[in-house]
């Protein structure tokens, strides 16, 4: 529970059109307040919110789930989000930009302007301008709408667990790798071929892997007792929300009778890779 989240799951819900994110900002602002709890024979305050807000604590964390699966995780999102990163790394790669562009150097007055003045827009622009080849190409089917397609989206629970495992924790080495094969196996150029891994995992109580989960938002009950919020009878409590564990694979295609033919192709290549 952030400044951040009550700003832009509200802000992205209205610009996206959907109604997922709204949930009343205003009333969690007014509950926040100290709660003191005992542990290990000493006392520790915490940032937390009066029973009264928690209704609208809920609301918002329902929002950010929501948020995530329909609009954050969206494939045509994700599929527009890649191609403009692979464009980039392309384009840095073969040196057609400078790399500096995007490398944060901290007091640097005329990095922070330089970057302040890189939008969605003056970026495909920069791109399209410098860049040649694939980066070009891909910025460009970007610039006019032409995205490619998810030739594969299927949950990681179709494949065994140790290759389910394996997914879970693929780094961008092994991303690579696989791209490649990928590739060679479609008879297309890698570089067009798009691996992303897609994961809201224990999406309303994020820590690191392993850690049990703390009780991270407390409320404090009309006996002014700190109660976490997962003891609270409300749609968030007792079994977690479903997470969403998925591999896609994009690529450009002409139509869907060939995307359907290369998710046949993928199936069979991933499920013995």
């Amino acid at each position: 529970m952030d400044a951040d989240k009550l700003d832009y799951l509200r802000r992205d819900s209205y610009h996206a059109g959907v109604a997922y994110g709204v949930f009343d900002a205003t009333r969690v602002l007014y509950t926040l307040k100290e709660i003191k709890r005992k542990i290990l024979g000493s006392e520790e305050a915490y940032l937390g919110v009066d029973m009264k807000g928690r209704e609208a604590v809920i609301g918002m964390l329902l929002a950010y789930y929501y948020m995530h699966e329909t609009v954050y995780g969206h494939k045509t999102r994700r599929i527009a989000d890649t191609m403009l990163v692979r464009s980039v790394e392309l384009a840095v790669k073969e040196q057609y930009i400078d790399s500096n562009l995007f490398s944060f150097r901290s007091g640097d007055k005329d990095f922070i302007e330089s970057f302040k003045l890189l939008d969605d827009r003056s970026l495909l622009d920069l791109l399209l301008e410098k860049s040649k080849g694939v980066a070009k190409d891909i910025a460009f089917r970007l610039k006019n709408r032409n995205l490619f397609k998810a030739v594969f989206g299927k949950d990681l629970k179709i494949f065994d667990p140790v290759k389910r495992n394996y997914f879970q924790r693929i780094n961008i080495d092994e991303t690579k790798k696989l791209e490649e094969q990928i590739g060679e196996h479609l008879k297309i150029d890698p570089s067009y071929v798009i691996v992303d891994r897609q994961s809201i995992s224990n999406p309303l109580y994020r820590e690191p892997g392993s850690i049990p989960r703390a009780e991270l938002i407390l409320l404090q009950d009309k006996d002014e007792q700190p109660i976490d919020l997962s003891e609270v009878p409300s749609p968030i409590s007792g079994k977690e929300m479903k997470s969403v564990e998925r591999l896609w694979v994009f690529v450009p295609v002409q139509n869907d009778s060939e995307r359907k033919k290369i998710e046949e192709k993928l199936y069979d290549f991933l499920s013995t890779w």
